[in-house]
């Protein structure tokens, strides 16, 4: 058994939009998720991490939420609604010592409470299928391949449209319905 001190859950999470004294932190949590994908290969020419400026740019075009887990940055996702109405994640990184707690499902919960409140039925990502712990997290939470059953007709136009301007060789596309994201079924929905 190791003398390391286990880790506890926070006690508290909770959402704000990006605010700038939080892009220090979200910069390292971007290295460390580079560091997971270049140890299944990929490399700058797939994908880089963000810098501060590059993920407070994204704010032009994308809602950026921003997970606080007992007042201490945790992590953050950028969504898009985009046309024909669905709602794209473009991004969830959370950092290393938060993760396993809740945080991205945190996260999802506000993407799908923020969507269906605008009148958004469907949630689409794009991820590499070699990234194993993207895609248990997003089946585990109801996330299926485009390419597997009946898709919507939403989802099947931004797919034809939108994404296939940004999907690279190799990726696939998932996606969901926004009710009820973030929430685990049969259970009441939670207070933090």
């Amino acid at each position: 058994m190791s003398d390391a001190e286990p880790r506890l859950p926070p006690q508290r999470i909770r959402t704000t939009k990006l605010q700038e004294a939080q892009l220090a932190e979200l910069v390292e949590f971007e290295r460390a998720a580079m560091q997971m994908y270049r140890a299944e290969g990929y490399t700058e020419e797939h994908m880089e991490a963000r810098d501060d400026r590059a993920i407070a740019r994204l704010t032009k075009n994308h809602d950026v939420i921003v997970a606080e887990a007992d007042h201490l940055t945790a992590g953050y996702m950028a969504w898009a609604d985009q046309a024909p109405g669905v709602a794209v994640l473009t991004q969830m990184c959370i950092g290393p010592d938060f993760q396993r707690f809740g945080i991205a499902t945190r996260l999802l919960r506000e993407l799908g409470d923020t969507a269906s409140g605008h009148g958004i039925e469907y949630v689409a990502c794009i991820v590499w299928p070699s990234a194993a712990w993207a895609l248990s997290f997003l089946a585990t939470r109801g996330f299926m391949p485009v390419d597997q059953g009946v898709v919507p007709e939403h989802v099947a136009k931004w797919c034809k449209t939108a994404a296939s301007e940004v999907l690279q060789d190799g990726q696939i596309i998932l996606w969901r319905e926004t009710e009820h994201l973030g929430h685990t079924p049969g259970l009441p929905k939670p207070s933090n």
